[in-house]
């Protein structure tokens, strides 16, 4: 219902605001919004309505792009555009009617009734052991009600059996990953004899779970696989409360405890990373609060690995980073409980910018005594700065580098700008694009699925004609054969599908992959488009047969059974047969 609203959105407008675009053909084009590149190859289509980067690889429509950009859900993206567009948003159903909007509705709906489940046996009798855990590491109870903490039994199916009297389905507590499937086909809890942090997103719906041992059992932590309603790279956890603080920063921790200790001591300004080094779309849902993000890891080394990866990623997307450095290699955890949150503030006031933190770090990890470790310095320093656009920033931290390093600023400067020749052509007041390069992809079943789906969204009139000819049965990827039922199904409701709707049934990856397809694909006529369909429906029989006839070719010569050998055989001289028809 939402794809009359999206194609009343033009696609370059929107896209204009992130970055500069210029005609070329049928096409627009310009520098990556979403990488550093000094020659264009981003292209934007306005009759496609889609966008794809040659460089990065990503592409998509315009919801795919603002999700990108800013780090929003489908939902909330379609609202932005609509703020933006002054467009109304159709209200149809209400806002999760389509069917992949309503598992992700039923799975949070499940995971709501799992939190209560857990969180209702941490105060019974069978908690006592996670109670006694929570209260030595002086957890409260306020707080553990605030963050809706709970246990799981060490039963194999308490949980299970009661989801199923709240009527939800085994397939679907498989799904919202709250149950696993045993060899003998039952399905059983995944977490028991766990202490359960149920993961919030912003608007505080339960998507998710981290469970906790309280022995010295493997894993320690245990996460709800990826669900309909969570992806840890597009989330973090207490954002949903960080995010209404009166501070103007966000601070980033490890785990769930240092951010529940924080939060519990008055700094509420706290969020954890979900086990996962800092993704580009948490870094966009962070600067939808604030530019201003401070990095509190571990002090230990791969503590200080993440926080150096996670300062770019943050840098990258336009956020001011700086880092606090733990003393006596404390956690925060441990340190604000013994030192308290005044303590911790001061830490907060005294981070060390960017570029600082990384010159502590990089000192530390080479042998200044000798000349290869003062190179190796130089050139880490240097890749630093260079990630710098402000060039006076640049010389005010090669000086004090140079004079506390004793490195020569002409040093330091020569290796930030060695590549200087590549931002110094002369500008001729014209877009100088490279070829672009396409993606390499394999003739094989999924590309030639992409292409045909793109081909009847193109002319939908094909529809009934392909489903004749071919159906259900072309797709061997199942995100494809939804797609095409999808397409049917509003064919037979007389609703159009455009090439940018395939990429809103889709992930971002998918979505990409499709968007590059899509780039390539130029018809002018009805006509072209018929007999691309036909070659992709013989190209589809063609891959599938070569298929098989390499597995039979295989079966030949590992089977000793006559009778078996003979049924391979005469399917062996079939399928040549074939082989060669499909080829002429």
């Amino acid at each position: 219902m939402y794809d009359d609203f999206i194609s009343k959105i033009d696609i370059v407008d929107i896209i204009s605001d992130y970055t500069g675009l210029k005609r070329q053909g049928n096409e627009y084009i310009g520098l990556c919004p979403f990488h550093n590149e000094k020659t264009p190859s981003f292209h934007v289509s306005r009759d496609k309505q889609t966008y794809y980067c040659f460089g990065c690889k990503k592409g998509g429509n315009v919801i795919t792009f603002i999700r990108s950009k800013e780090g929003l859900d489908f939902f909330d993206s379609l609202r932005y555009l609509a703020d933006k567009t002054g467009l109304e948003l159709p209200e149809k159903g209400g806002q999760r009617s389509n069917k992949k909007a309503e598992i992700i509705n039923r799975t949070i709906e499940m995971n709501t009734v799992a939190a209560q489940f857990f969180y209702q046996n941490l105060k019974a009798g069978r908690g006592k052991e996670a109670l006694e855990y929570l209260k030595k590491r002086q957890i409260n109870p306020s707080t553990v009600k605030r963050f809706g903490l709970g246990f799981a039994p060490d039963s194999w199916d308490l949980l299970v059996k009661y989801l199923v009297t709240k009527g939800y389905k085994e397939n679907e507590i498989l799904t919202a990953g709250l149950g696993l499937r045993t060899k003998k086909e039952t399905i059983i809890d995944r977490f028991r004899n766990r202490l359960m942090f149920p993961i919030f997103d912003v608007r505080g719906n339960v998507i998710a779970f981290g469970g906790r041992v309280l022995d010295d059992q493997l894993p320690k932590y245990m996460n709800s696989p990826e669900t309909p309603s969570y992806r840890k790279k597009d989330n973090l956890y207490a954002l949903n409360y960080a995010r209404k603080s009166e501070q103007n920063n966000i601070v980033i921790v490890e785990g769930y405890m240092d951010a529940i200790s924080l939060y519990q001591a008055g700094i509420d300004n706290v969020v954890a990373s979900l086990g996962t080094a800092l993704t580009e779309r948490q870094a966009l849902l962070l600067k939808r609060y604030t530019k201003n993000v401070i990095i509190c890891y571990d002090a230990d080394l791969a503590g200080q690995t993440a926080a150096l990866k996670g300062m770019d990623v943050l840098a990258d997307k336009g956020c001011n980073v700086k880092v606090i450095t733990i003393p006596s290699g404390k956690d925060p955890d441990d340190y604000i409980k013994s030192e308290g949150a005044g303590a911790f503030r001061k830490l907060m006031d005294k981070a060390d910018p960017l570029v600082e933190y990384k010159v502590k770090v990089y000192k530390k990890h080479c042998d200044m005594s000798t000349t290869a470790g003062q190179v190796e310095f130089l050139n880490l320093i240097a890749g630093a700065l260079a990630k710098i656009d402000n060039r006076v920033e640049v010389e005010m931290y090669g000086k004090k580098i140079a004079h506390d390093y004793g490195i020569s600023l002409e040093a330091i400067l020569s290796e930030v700008y060695k590549n200087e020749k590549v931002y110094k052509t002369k500008d001729t007041g014209k877009l100088q694009v490279e070829a672009p390069t396409t993606m390499e992809t394999k003739n094989d079943s999924a590309d030639i699925e992409r292409r045909l789906l793109i081909l009847l969204a193109m002319d939908n009139d094909y529809i009934p004609e392909f489903n004749a000819k071919e159906g259900d049965t072309f797709f061997e990827d199942n995100d494809h054969l939804l797609i095409y039922k999808e397409m049917k199904k509003n064919y037979r409701n007389k609703k159009t599908v455009r090439p940018s709707s395939l990429m809103q049934m889709l992930d971002e990856d998918k979505a990409a992959l499709f968007a590059q397809v899509l780039q390539n694909t130029h018809f002018e006529s009805k006509e072209l488009v018929g007999k691309a369909i036909d070659e992709m429906i013989m190209k589809n029989r063609l891959s599938k047969t070569e298929k098989r006839y390499n597995e039979v070719l295989v079966a030949m010569s590992n089977t000793s059974d006559d009778e078996k050998r003979k049924e391979l055989k005469d399917e062996f001289t079939r399928l040549n047969r074939e082989l060669k028809n499909l080829k002429r």
